[in-house]
């Protein structure tokens, strides 16, 4: 990948194996759900499994990042600062499980919560949580109360 010589940590990530099969530049996830099925069910198990499983779940995954990017900017609040366009929507948080609350984002990039309030529906920051209890993530960042004070005020 040309673009990660210009960042020495992209670089790093590039070596892991593991990284380039998530980074989605490995057909795995379209290979994979092929050779399950085809394991299952034949061709035609293949097939089913690599139109549902791998070219389905790509355009539900892309679909719902272009809802956001597109919907979040157009219709919602904005609660957190009106700097950019912006906005948090419940409804497309949980469509796109917790990525809704766009305007949040936008605010506090570097908290590792989309939904920062317990009841907003965001299974990634309940994850990313769970972890850091579990010692698998540490160092979460989140919201000062003095952003959110300087932000209301």
């Amino acid at each position: 990948m040309p673009r990660a010589t210009k960042m020495p940590i992209l670089t790093t990530l590039n070596e892991d194996s593991g990284i380039a099969i998530a980074d989605g530049s490995s057909p795995t996830g379209l290979a994979l759900p092929f050779v399950v099925g085809f394991l299952y069910g034949g061709w035609v198990g293949g097939f089913g499994c690599f139109m549902l499983a791998g070219v389905g779940r790509t355009f539900a995954v892309l679909n719902s990042t272009f809802c956001i990017n597109s919907v979040c900017h157009l219709w919602g609040s904005q609660p957190h600062g009106q700097a950019d366009s912006s906005r948090d929507s419940w409804l497309v948080s949980l469509l796109t499980f917790g990525e809704g609350y766009h305007n949040y984002h936008h605010t506090y990039q570097s908290d590792y919560r989309n939904g920062p309030r317990w009841y907003n529906f965001d299974p990634s920051k309940w994850l990313i949580f769970t972890l850091s209890l579990l010692g698998l993530a540490w160092s979460l960042r989140t919201a000062s109360a003095a952003e959110g004070k300087a932000l209301n005020s």
